[in-house]
């Protein structure tokens, strides 16, 4: 069961507001029900409740990964139960409205590269897969990629060949973007060098810090081509070559 609540709006800064609204989630069962003894300790790792005859298989891990997940969103896992009826979990979220906009431009299908000067990107990722992926992405259209595994050989390349761009993952060994991009801004020749943070981690709080930290602009992984030379177009002020 999902319930809508009622929408509320989050400052962000003196001249905007985001519109967001509380979702219920709620899970609910016909079971057996759980004391009121027992609920104390149902969020427990491996803790499992009832008679042992009636358990389920499992490791008792399931409630105990599940509060802290709803936590990581900022909210609070519930419950109520009743012997012989059965039990209700619930938690809170707010999420932010997005509106319906027309339909996006389809660079990637249109464009064969760009004008001007070839322009020098350099790509931050621990995950190898990742750092091809915007290589058979960018190449083509002819930007020169050059990569690194992690946040301090980011920072060594970046100074060694003053890229026009960087792209970085935000969690990575040995040295984060969140080390890695203050150190960058402290380099006269790189303090204005756009950088987009690239982040699995979507939440509302993941982008609110790479903001905070100098990041241009954010984009979700898996990585939309689309909204990618989008971003590369509004901040290299680029101008495509159509196929």
């Amino acid at each position: 069961v999902i319930q809508d609540q009622n929408p509320t709006s989050l400052d962000q800064g003196k001249d905007s507001k985001i519109q967001h609204r509380t979702i219920r989630f709620e899970v609910i069962d016909t079971g057996i029900g759980i004391s009121p003894q027992q609920l104390e300790n149902i969020f427990q790792p491996f803790e499992q409740t009832g008679d042992s005859k009636y358990r389920a298989a499992g490791s008792g891990l399931g409630l105990a990964i599940s509060r802290q997940l709803v936590e990581l969103m900022g909210s609070q896992l519930n419950v109520k139960s009743e012997l012989s009826k059965g039990s209700m979990f619930w938690f809170d979220v707010a999420l932010p409205v997005v509106k319906v906009t027309e339909a996006k431009r389809n660079i990637a299908g249109q464009v064969m590269g760009y004008h001007g000067k070839r322009r020098k990107l350099l790509v931050v990722d621990d995950n190898k897969e990742n750092r091809l992926v915007l290589l058979n992405m960018l190449e083509p259209l002819g930007f020169e990629v050059v990569t690194a595994e992690n946040g301090q050989q980011g920072l060594d390349v970046a100074i060694a060949i003053r890229p026009d761009l960087i792209l970085t993952d935000l969690f990575m060994p040995v040295k984060t973007a969140f080390t890695m991009v203050p150190e960058i801004r402290e380099i006269p020749d790189l303090k204005n060098v756009p950088i987009i943070a690239l982040s699995a981690r979507t939440f509302d709080i993941v982008q609110k810090q790479s903001q905070m930290l100098g990041c241009e602009g954010f984009i979700p992984k898996p990585v939309d081509q689309d909204q990618l030379l989008a971003l590369l177009e509004q901040l290299l002020q680029l101008e495509w070559v159509d196929d």
